[in-house]
């Protein structure tokens, strides 16, 4: 395990309540559902699958009823101890670990969905960590399995991300950009009132995010801010 990067981590979950806001967030909420319906469009009656970096059970929440079982992990201990207050007894039958994808201890040919939201390329995954992570992949991953990447990056470097899914040996079967930039550019415009109740009700509201995301779509992958990119086994 990266000792550097797993202490970045803990540091961020030590010093804030909820690192990166994403429940205040309607552009990350509306991310979040657009990956839920993908999943149970590739993926609809999965029987285990994993959520790569659960954080604090943000996204993790909404895999309740979808799975027979759940596994959750992150390489921040802290993380992981709230993402289980978080979740409580809403998820039945979930397993919470301590660790990358490389390194997570779940048996071969098990999962049906692998999630990894905002990682791949946040974490700069490269060289030796990069090839670990597409073997552990490969063994993790059913025959027909899936893996569902988003990642937070500037448009230019779309096809450099779509390059390092493509390294994994997968099929890759479904690619879209997320439409959210406008949102992120409203964000930093609204940055000095962020205290403002008025602001934090606004971009944790859906509907400001929807409307953003319409206009933003106008733009193609011009419009976006992440990219989503399914690969199968």
């Amino acid at each position: 395990m990266d000792k550097v990067l797993q202490e970045k981590f803990e540091q961020h979950y030590l010093s804030s309540i909820e690192p990166w806001n994403y429940t205040g967030s309607g552009s990350e909420k509306l991310r979040y559902q657009r990956v839920i319906q993908l999943s149970r469009q590739f993926a609809p009656k999965p029987q285990q699958v994993l959520d790569v970096g659960c954080s604090l059970g943000q996204f993790t929440l909404l895999l309740a009823g979808y799975a027979e079982k759940t596994w959750a992990i992150d390489i921040s201990p802290t993380a992981v101890n709230r993402c289980k207050e978080n979740i409580g007894q809403q998820i039945q039958a979930i397993d919470f670990q301590v660790g990358t994808l490389a390194e997570v201890d779940i048996p071969p040919n098990s999962l049906d969905v692998i999630f990894y939201c905002d990682g791949l390329n946040s974490h700069e995954i490269e060289g030796e960590a990069l090839q670990a992570t597409i073997r552990q992949t490969r063994l993790l991953l059913k025959p027909g399995g899936i893996i569902i990447f988003t990642d937070y990056l500037h448009y230019r470097y779309f096809d450099q991300f779509r390059a390092k899914v493509s390294s994994f040996g997968l099929k890759i079967i479904h690619d879209e950009p997320m439409n959210d930039k406008l949102w992120f550019h409203v964000k930093s415009w609204l940055k000095s009132g962020k205290n403002l109740a008025w602001v934090q009700n606004f971009l944790a509201s859906e509907k400001a995010a929807q409307f953003f995301a319409r206009i933003s779509a106008l733009r193609g992958e011009k419009g976006s801010r992440h990219l989503c990119v399914i690969a199968q086994k």
